[in-house]
């Protein structure tokens, strides 16, 4: 009797564990790796054209922008690099890539609408590109407003 067990022993082990390997699969797992804080650089390109001064947002677009943004900034516990434009025809330095959460804030609350002949999408993706540094090991997002 003590032969048979142990010749079935192993291929029981194996059929529970063949078994236990489906349950798995079937379960879909998934490895969730949390992070500390921001690993990317982002540019935030507001553009500043009079077209945001349009109340379909209250008080206008470009207000409800840098509300949302400084809300944003206000409540995060962690600040990534960040670097702020603004942009018409042309676009704008605000403030280069920094992580002091005072200083992006402010520059966004001292963002003006300025006169222009129009909005070029291309100024405030080629000035953003330009504000990242040669980092290759961070991601680099530019999020723009517009």
């Amino acid at each position: 009797m003590k032969k048979i067990f142990s010749k079935k022993l192993p291929q029981l082990f194996l059929r529970l564990l063949f078994v236990t390997i489906l349950i798995l699969a079937a379960a879909s797992p998934s490895i969730w790796i949390q992070k500390e804080g921001f690993t990317e650089d982002v540019i935030f390109a507001l553009d500043v054209s009079g077209s945001m001064l349009a109340d379909d947002l209250q008080p206008n677009r470009l207000e409800a922008t840098k509300e949302a943004l400084v809300s944003f900034f206000k409540e995060t516990t962690t600040t990534p690099n960040a670097g702020v434009i603004s942009f018409t025809s042309t676009a704008y330095p605000e403030v280069n890539p920094t992580r002091n959460k005072e200083e992006i804030i402010k520059s966004l609350q001292d963002i003006q609408i300025r006169k222009s002949s129009g909005t070029s999408l291309g100024q405030a993706i080629n000035y953003g590109t330009a504000f990242f540094e040669k980092d290759l090991e961070r991601e680099k997002k530019i999020i723009i407003f517009t």
